[in-house]
């Protein structure tokens, strides 16, 4: 009857399962904008405006929850009218990924309204009062109910309506019960992402006048992933060449059982991992240090061989960073975690800012023609910056950014390094984290253009000595403002700020602030340093914890040292960027970022093919 008949009203709770797959052949191929049963050509959940999406990891579309979607879809879509009512994963609705499931929906269904019920653990959603926030079911994923609408073609106004419910799970038991569970506003979804959430238009159109980091940088890639940390991702050198050392020569099944490894997985295996040691030596000299946290420094075994003794070793990208000075700026698409940057000169790891969500390296400078047509510096390496992505930074200066001249006016070695600095500091201002923190997180972050050569020179400077306090250069340890107190080789037990002192032990009572030789700790860590945070990360609390069972080395000690020192300073000098985006006449005095004006899509009909040109 399921296939005979046409059904206007679907309603479920379908499931969620990330690693579905594609599914059965008939709707893999409706996914993919083919109804297999009869040849006809809908919707592709893949493409956005008939273009591929692009992506690297699309295999989130094919979440069971998703495929009912489209399920759910295509038979209102054979029935000319009807209803979806859904309760899911809430994902859907704002994750760049699913731009195209959101434009196929749009363009077929008139009337959307959206109940996200949040609940999500996984990124630790608190409520707006900072309050808890609980799932009204037993899961991780947080949940949105879906109410989607094709009425008769007499009714053609779109109609876009978005509301949120935030508490414990009684509260929202409660006013789910009412007629109307919650406010409702309207929404306008634009093109290219079509978000399902509020966003101030006006300001997008704002955002949108800067470069996007993408558009600037032609080479870029993610983080390297191992695919099994505790193997591959080691403390110091020593540890991470005495491991490979012992499991390249350990019988296959013996490893799984002595270095605690789970089954095989599709990138990783033990037997290809120990092949890759093997072809390679192993060799001492391929043990490289590694971004893994925020000033958090590791070593691993780099081959450069994917499935190898690391599964996604993202070589395009890692090897700019292994042949010579190099930098790159870690950033996110999207983030659950709180929005940050961070710069790094060595391998970097695929969450080296984020939590939850796989960060992107942009190196700086390239050491072979991976891309064509970009200028190259007095060293003959090629700079990764799009000539005309960054015209409008020439414009501004008065000659070309990347060229000498360019570089003597920034005050600076390169004018490539110069121009990093300068974006660097405007996404270390607090003004530009709190006007366009609806944006961050959805999307790469974009880079306004100046006005005039002083902000930007100003700017650079400032961000220059960002980069080189972020990469540990330079400091002097006779003006620390942080000095441990306590034993040699102390345990890392437990971890506790308390009154500008850090203690790694806390042992029995009594008063904690207190220092003595059987509780250490470090002293001169302010409670603004503490609290401080990169992306995912509270920096000095995340570096300690990982150590909890370790004892401290003096190299340990002077290390943490430098990262307070290094956070410190930072603060200092994001104050400093926002005093001088103040000096230079405030946001719009010092950027070109003034009179953007945004065309809302109208919603009526004719619009259907601005949606979705399949539908």
């Amino acid at each position: 009857m399921k296939r005979r008949r046409r059904f206007t009203v679907v309603i479920g709770n379908p499931p969620y399962f990330a690693e579905a797959g594609r599914g059965g052949l008939w709707i893999a191929s409706l996914m993919r904008g083919r109804d297999s049963n009869d040849g006809s050509q809908t919707t592709d959940y893949f493409k956005v405006g008939g273009e591929p999406l692009g992506e690297r990891t699309a295999k989130w579309i094919n979440d069971d929850y998703v495929k009912f979607l489209r399920l759910g879809e295509r038979l209102v879509e054979r029935a000319g009218l009807g209803i979806v009512g859904y309760v899911t994963n809430h994902s859907w609705i704002d994750n760049p990924t699913f731009r195209g499931v959101r434009a196929g929906i749009l363009g077929l269904f008139r009337h959307l309204e959206v109940l996200d019920l949040h609940g999500n653990s996984t990124k630790k959603e608190r409520a707006p009062d900072g309050g808890k926030d609980e799932n009204v079911f037993d899961i991780k994923q947080g949940v949105a109910i879906s109410l989607l609408s094709r009425p008769l073609p007499a009714d053609l106004t779109r109609r876009v309506l978005w509301g949120e419910l935030w508490g414990n799970r009684d509260q929202k038991y409660q006013a789910l019960a009412k007629t109307r569970a919650s406010e409702r506003q309207e929404l306008y979804p634009q093109p290219p992402n079509y978000l399902l959430v509020p966003q101030d238009v006006a300001l997008k159109s704002e955002y949108g006048l800067g470069i996007s980091v993408v558009d600037m940088f032609p080479l870029k890639g993610h983080g390297v992933i191992t695919k099994r940390d505790n193997l591959a991702v080691h403390f110091t050198a020593d540890e991470a060449w005495s491991t490979v050392s012992a499991f390249a020569t350990c019988p296959p099944l013996e490893a799984y059982r002595t270095f605690a490894l789970p089954e095989d997985v599709r990138d990783w295996s033990v037997q290809a991992a120990q092949r890759d040691l093997v072809s390679t030596g192993p060799s001492r000299d391929l043990v490289r240090s590694l971004c893994y946290r925020p000033f958090n420094k590791r070593y691993t075994y780099y081959t450069g061989r994917a499935r190898g003794f690391i599964g996604w070793p993202v070589d395009k990208v890692m090897r700019h960073m292994l042949a010579g000075p190099n930098i790159a700026l870690i950033a996110t698409r999207q983030t659950k975690d709180q929005w940050g940057v961070f710069v790094a000169g060595t391998l970097i790891g695929h969450k080296a800012c984020s939590a939850y969500d796989i960060n992107t390296v942009f190196p700086l400078f390239l050491t072979d023609e991976s891309v064509t047509g970009l200028f190259r510096d007095s060293t003959g390496r090629s700079v990764n910056l799009d000539p005309q992505s960054i015209a409008p930074f020439d414009q501004v200066l008065g000659a070309r950014v990347l060229s000498e001249e360019g570089a003597r006016r920034l005050g600076v070695v390169s004018g490539a390094q110069g121009l990093f600095g300068y974006l660097y500091a405007v996404f270390y201002s607090a003004q530009y984290r709190t006007r366009y923190a609806q944006f961050l997180n959805t999307e790469y972050p974009r880079v306004p253009i100046p006005k005039s050569e002083a902000a930007f020179r100003r700017l650079a400077g400032l961000g220059s000595e960002l980069v080189a306090l972020h990469l540990l250069e330079g400091r002097n340890a006779d003006r620390s403002v942080c000095s441990y107190v306590g034993p040699r080789n102390a345990l890392v037990s437990a971890v506790e700020w308390v009154a500008d002192t850090v203690w790694i032990q806390l042992e029995g009572r009594g008063d904690r602030q207190r220092a003595s030789p059987e509780r250490p700790g470090f002293r001169g860590v302010s409670a603004e340093v503490w609290k401080f945070r990169v992306g995912g990360y509270q920096v000095c609390d995340k570096w300690l914890k990982d150590r909890k069972g370790r004892r401290l080395s003096n190299e340990d000690v002077a290390q943490f040292e430098s990262i307070v020192d290094a956070v410190a300073a930072s603060i200092r000098l994001m104050k400093e960027i926002d005093v001088v985006i103040g000096e230079q006449g405030g946001w719009s005095g010092t950027f070109n970022v003034g009179a953007a004006e945004m065309e809302v899509l109208p919603m009526a009909a004719e619009t259907l093919a601005e949606y979705s040109p399949d539908a």
